[in-house]
């Protein structure tokens, strides 16, 4: 984006879904498209707060183990945007945050998904995910 052209707001943390409308998008994509719409009605609400008149980018962090599909995400995101002024044409990006776990008895930390809630340094189910479980939307390139 150029400078001067338009905003950057960053992290927006999404912590609470919408009850979409149906949409052509399978059951499997239910979850993905209920995100979706409430991103949507949280950009609609930042682009009011701020008169901006077109939301150009969406920046997303998705967590490995968030239980969401980033395709479907997308797919959603394609579709439903179509159905929105300001952000008619708002491209979607999505950035994986690793699953990371740490350790309470060794301190140490690990990839959640190769070796689930077990420390593969020490043996103990004493542990705690650190990042990966995240559904925020990062920064949005606006006009």
């Amino acid at each position: 984006m150029e400078q001067g052209t338009g905003l950057v707001f960053q992290s927006l943390r999404l912590v609470e879904h919408a009850n979409p409308s149906p949409a052509p998008c399978s059951e499997v994509r239910m979850h993905e498209l209920s995100i979706v719409f409430y991103m949507i009605d949280t950009l609609e609400e930042v682009a009011r707060q701020n008169e901006l008149t077109t939301i150009q980018r969406v920046t997303f962090n998705l967590g490995e183990v968030s239980g969401v599909l980033p395709d479907y995400l997308v797919d959603c995101w394609n579709w439903a945007v179509k159905r929105t002024d300001v952000l008619h044409d708002a491209v979607l990006d999505v950035v994986p945050i690793a699953a990371v776990t740490v350790c309470n008895d060794c301190g140490k930390t690990y990839g959640t998904v190769a070796h689930g809630k077990t420390c593969p340094h020490c043996g103990s189910p004493n542990t705690v995910l650190l990042r990966g479980n995240e559904t925020e939307i990062d920064t949005i390139e606006a006009l």
